[in-house]
């Protein structure tokens, strides 16, 4: 009995056993390395409420459509329904702390960069798709892709998509063809409904799907009902919410914000316009190099990579760069829907490359040095601490139902602080950027005026305030009303610079007229050897 048992102790494993229980040890351990970096590189601003402008607006209209009110009429910004949608539905399960969808943002992350890996591992080895999976993960913070910017939930849907056209091009089976096409068009348009800048992605798989049913020899007829379905799937979400808004009566506001402001705003300042553009080269200098190359190794290991998916990569890398420059406003977050597959593409280069290992090391030690990972805590714990000194100045001094404005701060101190919006147009530079000032259903001037003629508590103002590329109108009018009516309460750091609470003169203590400015607050910003700060209004 004992010598049986010994004996099928010791039996050898069956050989395809073994080799799966290999192979998902592997793919098991790749996983667990991918969600420790993730983590690690997201880590610095889990918590901070004010990470980004663009993610506090969207939770804070997601959080007030919780409450009642409406996208568009009560907060107004020019972003699809789908993204207050989906923060609303974040804010609903996490609550209303910045966790609520920084974790979903993690969670986008880690599956995004586990998709870059299986893909990378066809046009690679997995030593190189290692490589570019980590140099995805350490070049987010460089195109500033928060954890709650549209960018960070848009990429897990593009690879989707990269995937599901790639198995199209290889499958023969018709019904099979056409409902994977059908899915891909689907998650398009949830795509649209996050931002409509992946309209040229959908333009590209609109494209591919024509030519594949073309290629399997179907009908006019048949590809053209086939195509007719695709468009509408990919229209499905927008026409939903679209017919949601018509139900309440505010299709118009709806459609404006949508469709039409985007194409009324003016040119950036051209400055600012350079120095995104500098910013943009500097980040994808060393990316494009690698893709590059990566072209050149390809071509010739041809006979060992899917050489279908590196040309869709390639395609979808392109494409994504066009969506950059497409509407003429070169953030550097915008070209984070390209990060994925650029560096997909230079997956061939670490791979194969004669000095592989050297560029490999060299690659990731550069990233590593870039991504400024102490830098990074430093500006989180500034915007964690600004946030916690104004709320707490706005609790001891604004009563509950007095209003605060914000003309040029963090947009979350409304909800933070509890207190009134007097403005559907909460997020700052659409009442002070000149680039914003034509592209609203209101005007700037008229609508700062009117908040300041309703004497808020509280006006909140930054250090850049007097930048050339503000409007001079609205900056004249909130001087105005400072020097005139508010005391300055509160002075804290908040990267990159300097926000003052001015508080309305009647609401300040009896024996505070203003506060000096602390001797511990740090330089910000240094002109030669003089050091710049905020010029106060009282000055």
């Amino acid at each position: 009995m004992s010598d049986a048992f010994t004996l099928k102790v010791r039996e050898p494993w069956p050989k395809g056993l073994h080799v799966l229980n290999t192979a998902q040890a592997r793919s098991f351990a790749v996983a667990l390395l991918v969600v420790a970096v993730t983590v690690l590189i997201r880590s610095p601003y889990f918590g901070d409420p004010a990470a980004d402008p663009d993610e506090q607006l969207y939770s804070l209209i997601g959080q007030a459509w919780l409450e009642g009110e409406m996208p568009y009429r009560d907060l107004w910004d020019r972003k699809p329904p789908g993204l207050f949608a989906m923060f609303a539905g974040m804010h609903w399960i996490g609550g209303p702390s910045p966790l609520a969808y920084q974790i979903p943002g993690v969670a986008c992350t880690a599956a995004s960069a586990l998709m870059i890996y299986h893909l990378a591992k066809r046009i690679g080895t997995p030593t190189g798709a290692a490589v570019v999976t980590v140099l995805f993960l350490l070049n987010i913070p460089r195109f500033f892709m928060h954890l709650g910017q549209s960018e960070t939930f848009l990429v897990p849907i593009l690879l989707l998509q990269l995937i599901g056209i790639a198995s199209v091009l290889r499958n023969s089976d018709p019904a099979k063809v056409f409902r994977t096409l059908c899915g891909i068009m689907l998650l398009g348009g949830i795509a649209l409904q996050i931002k409509y800048s992946v309209l040229p992605f959908c333009a590209l798989l609109a494209v591919l799907a024509t030519f594949r049913l073309w290629q399997m020899q179907l009908s006019f007829a048949q590809i053209s009902a086939s195509l007719c379905v695709f468009a509408f799937l990919g229209l499905l979400p927008t026409l939903i919410f679209a017919a949601y808004f018509a139900s309440v009566g505010e299709f118009e506001t709806f459609f404006f914000a949508n469709f039409v402001s985007i194409f009324l705003r003016t040119e950036m300042y051209p400055r600012l316009v350079g120095y995104n553009l500098i910013n943009l080269a500097t980040v994808i200098f060393p990316l494009a190099v690698y893709a590059v190359l990566s072209v050149i190794t390809a071509r010739k290991m041809r006979e060992q990579i899917d050489g279908t998916l590196f040309v869709l990569t390639l395609l979808f890398a392109l494409v994504g760069a066009f969506s950059l420059f497409m509407l003429g406003s070169p953030f550097v977050h915008y070209f984070g829907v390209t990060l994925p597959f650029i560096c997909l593409a230079a997956s061939s280069f670490f791979s194969f490359h004669p000095s592989r290992k050297i560029f490999n090391f060299l690659a990731l030690a550069l990233a590593l040095w870039c991504t400024g990972f102490a830098e990074q805590r430093v500006h989180s714990s500034s915007h964690k601490n600004a946030i916690a000194t104004l709320t707490k100045a706005i609790g001891t001094y604004v009563p509950d139902d007095e209003c605060i404005f914000i003309f040029d701060g963090p947009s979350i101190l409304y909800s933070k602080s509890q207190r009134c919006i007097p403005t559907r147009y909460a997020f700052t530079p659409h009442l002070n950027s000149f680039h914003e000032q034509t592209a609203l259903d209101v005007d700037p001037a008229a609508e700062t005026a009117r908040i300041l003629a309703g004497q808020p508590g509280v006006i909140v103002v930054s250090e850049t305030f007097n930048a050339p590329r503000y409007v001079s109108e609205t900056r004249a009018m909130v001087r105005d009303a400072i020097t005139k009516g508010y005391v300055l309460a509160e002075r804290t750091e908040f990267y990159p610079g300097m926000l003052e609470l001015y508080l309305r003169a009647d609401l300040a203590p009896a024996d505070r007229d203003g506060i000096d400015r602390p001797a511990s607050v740090p330089c910000v910003i240094k002109h030669g050897n003089q050091c710049q700060y905020f010029a106060s209004f009282t000055n």
